[in-house]
């Protein structure tokens, strides 16, 4: 996966204050901040630990998860029968064994919890990486002017890794939208990550072909959690 480690932060009030208590500041260049300024270039984020402290929470909190679902990392998947291929799929993408991987199957049985839980094991080590929900996204892109729609096609085609969660259009304009984004990552080979609950043989031909290319679409036939946790609380809930 590639590592983004010099990028530019995003504005944020700043103090200048070292994140370290009284004493002499461990990094010589931010002096603990967590930000180097290079001339009129503005700042950066530092080499140092605490640079990299900072970079990380910055780029959670623009990650796209949300915060009640932060849990879902890989670590707390837990693997049901027929998701072994889905999660063996999400650790090799984050080994930079895949560079795409497509998750399809029945909704229910995980594939959204391995696109987030890549998404955050990729931030926790350095990398900056998105996560969205199609609905939503589209739902965001609709609401916005031109300029600011354009923009926001671009960095999601040019953010180090992304993960397209639930991938669904409902009109030509959105399904040109969806197609721009994945083809401005097709052309520079830029890791994706998509899931949906759709069949593979509704899938747009050209966006299948692309995945066998540059990485694997994996079928999860795993069964629906919700409906299992949903059962399990049936059956332990007091009877009145």
């Amino acid at each position: 996966m590639p590592r983004n480690t010099r990028s530019r932060p995003p504005a944020e009030p700043t103090t200048g204050e070292p994140a370290t208590g009284p004493g002499p500041p461990q990094c010589g260049v931010c002096r603990d901040t967590g930000l180097e300024y290079v001339g009129d270039r503005g700042p950066r984020f530092c080499d140092c630990p605490q640079g990299e402290a900072r970079r990380r929470a910055v780029w959670l909190r623009e990650c796209g998860v949300p915060r009640a679902r932060r849990g879902e990392t890989l670590v707390a998947f837990q693997a049901l029968p027929g998701t072994w291929k889905a999660l063996a799929a999400a650790r090799e993408f984050l080994a930079g064994g895949l560079r795409w991987l497509l998750l399809y199957g029945p909704s229910g049985n995980g594939k959204s919890h391995l696109a987030i839980g890549i998404t955050l094991a990729l931030v926790e080590a350095g990398t900056q990486a998105r996560w969205a929900n199609t609905f939503t996204l589209l739902s965001d892109l609709r609401g916005l002017p031109d300029q600011a729609r354009a923009g926001m096609l671009l960095e999601l085609g040019s953010v180090s890794v992304l993960a397209l969660d639930e991938l669904v259009w409902g009109t030509d304009l959105e399904a040109r939208w969806v197609e721009e984004i994945i083809t401005r990552r097709y052309l520079e080979k830029m890791p994706l990550v998509v899931t949906t609950n759709r069949d593979i043989k509704e899938v747009p031909a050209p966006i299948v072909s692309r995945f066998y290319e540059l990485g694997r679409a994996v079928l999860n036939q795993g069964r629906d959690y919700r409906k299992e946790r949903a059962g399990a609380w049936n059956l332990n809930k007091p009877k009145p």
